[in-house]
């Protein structure tokens, strides 16, 4: 597919064009399932330029190429090409008066071009306080040999010093994986330019993890899946709730 891509890319300046748009933006998607984000991120662009080539172009393709090319850049760490993309989509949203478009690139670009105002509040709690967290691990492997074991406990302490935990939680906003990052001068700055994080912070003191059984990650996904629909504008929230909630209960019989 990627190979086809780069052919009719090629190919797009002789009238070809439709065929190069085609394959570059499935390529791009494939490679966004191959976790292939920056190579993602460059098949969209290459549709987008053959899009401009094409004198029938539409503000909604252009649109749409530039939300795919801004969530790979996303998923790649590359942050500043990120509200850039976003902004660009951003804008021609507004002038296509697209509510789902303008949701989509004011998710991406943050809050200057959202629709609607945007909060964050500690979730709801009964008689028992408790909220999940998840996230990504850091270990070493039991087989690794002496050396590397010794290599890899010293980078898993250089990346727990609160300095550099600050620097992740300031490049990723993934909360610091320890307290004492919350008495350092760098977050007390971060705070202050992101208040609504420290609502979040101050949950971890009753925060539990996930249960490990795959019932619960398949419901995580759908339920993901109807939360993303409904942002979306492609169904009410309770039309994407019920259709998760009888892709659980398949899941479950």
């Amino acid at each position: 597919m990627s190979e086809l891509a780069v052919h009719f890319f090629k190919a797009a300046q002789g009238g070809d064009i439709e065929k190069a748009i085609d394959y570059a933006t499935q390529a791009g998607e494939r490679a966004n399932v191959q976790m292939a984000y920056e190579e993602a991120a460059g098949f969209f662009e290459r549709a987008l330029e053959a899009l401009d080539l094409r004198v029938t172009a539409t503000e909604k393709q252009r649109c749409e190429l530039l939300l795919a090319i801004g969530d790979s850049q996303r998923m790649a760490g590359n942050f500043p090409a990120v509200r850039k993309t976003f902004q660009q989509a951003a804008e021609i949203a507004r002038r296509l008066a697209a509510p789902d478009l303008l949701s989509r690139a004011a998710l991406g670009v943050g809050f200057p071009f959202s629709p609607f105002e945007i909060g964050v509040a500690p979730f709801p709690q009964g008689a028992f306080r408790s909220i999940v967290i998840a996230g990504t691990n850091i270990g070493m492997f039991r087989k690794a040999s002496k050396a590397e074991q010794e290599l890899a406990w010293k980078f898993i302490k250089w990346f727990l010093e609160p300095r550099n935990q600050m620097r992740w939680t300031e490049a990723s906003y993934y909360l610091p994986t320890r307290r004492s990052t919350t008495r350092t001068e760098a977050y007390r700055e971060f705070i202050f330019e992101n208040p609504a994080y420290e609502k979040i912070i101050l949950q971890l003191d009753f925060a539990r993890t996930e249960p490990k059984s795959k019932e619960w990650f398949a419901g995580r996904i759908y339920l993901n899946d109807a939360i993303e629909e409904a942002m979306r504008l492609e169904r009410s929230p309770e039309e994407a709730l019920d259709a998760a909630a009888e892709r659980l209960r398949l899941e479950l019989e």
